[in-house]
Formats: structure tokens, C-alpha cells, sequence
């Protein structure tokens, strides 16, 4: 019977770009990954690429950017002050910081450019704009 919505499944992924650039995959994390079809944890086109494969079942699928982390949005990149950055000396280019509201929300961001008094950082997701490839192979439907 092959996976519907709703059921919990076992797979094998590898995530990669169009030059063959290997974003992720269960071997880098050395397990199968566990996930509920429609329970919208991963991204939506990922996930109803899923349904309808059985067992043992490998596909390959193309998500565009619009279905995956959005389009790359130049106006996300911002230059800032460098004294408003906790560990400011530790800063180096093409470092991820994490940068945390006074709410207490927490927002990553890539140093792009620095200087001794500014910091430019790129707020899209380090996969905006790009079309993602994944291999994927289903492995158990658990009953």
C-alpha cells in the first residue's frame, strides 16, 4: 500500500544542488529520518512528494525556490553597527550568528562584509533562490 497523509514513515534523503553539491542527507546524520506525511514539518513540496510511494521506492524530485526558502531578497542584507553585536572580536566573514530580539526571537544571520565599525549581514536563508534536488527513498511505512 503506498504512503498517504497521515502516515508515519521512514526515509532515506540526499539534498543537492544542480552543479551535484550535496546539501544534507541521512548519511551526513547517520540515521534514516522519521516524519508524519502532512504534518508540514519539512517543506510542503518535499513532503507531498512522498505520498503515493511504496516501499522501497526511490524518486527524484526538483523544488523550485518558490516552494522551498523563497527567492533571494536583496533588501534581507543590512549594514549595522558593529557595537550592537554581543562578541563583536569574534566576528568573521561568512560566519552564521544568531541575533536575538528583545522578545526573544531568535533570527540567523550571515556576516557577509565587515569592517572595524560595521557589519553587513544577509538575513535570507543560505538556500533562497536556489532550486533544490533530493533523491529520496522510502524505506518503512510504520504501522
Amino acid at each position: 500500500m503506498p504512503a498517504q497523509k497521515g502516515d508515519q514513515i521512514r526515509i532515506e534523503y540526499e539534498g543537492f544542488l544542480d552543479d551535484g553539491r550535496i546539501f544534507d542527507s541521512t548519511e551526513q546524520h547517520g540515521f534514516p529520518l522519521k516524519l508524519t506525511l502532512g504534518a508540514n514539518v519539512y517543506l510542503e513540496a518535499f513532503e507531498v512528494a512522498l505520498i503515493g510511494m511504496n516501499v522501497g521506492e526511490e524518486k527524484v524530485i526538483r523544488i523550485s525556490p518558490q516552494e522551498a526558502y523563497g527567492e533571494y531578497l536583496p533588501e534581507r542584507v543590512e549594514t549595522i553597527d558593529r557595537k550592537t553585536l554581543p562578541n563583536r572580536s569574534k566576528l568573521e566573514e561568512g560566519t552564521l550568528i544568531i541575533l536575538t530580539s528583545s522578545d526573544g526571537k531568535e533570527t540567523p544571520a550571515k556576516v557577509i562584509d565587515l569592517t572595524e565599525t560595521e557589519v553587513t549581514l544577509d538575513f535570507n536563508h543560505p538556500l533562497a533562490g536556489i532550486p533544490l534536488n533530493f533523491r529520496l527513498t522510502l524505506l518503512e511505512i510504520i504501522q
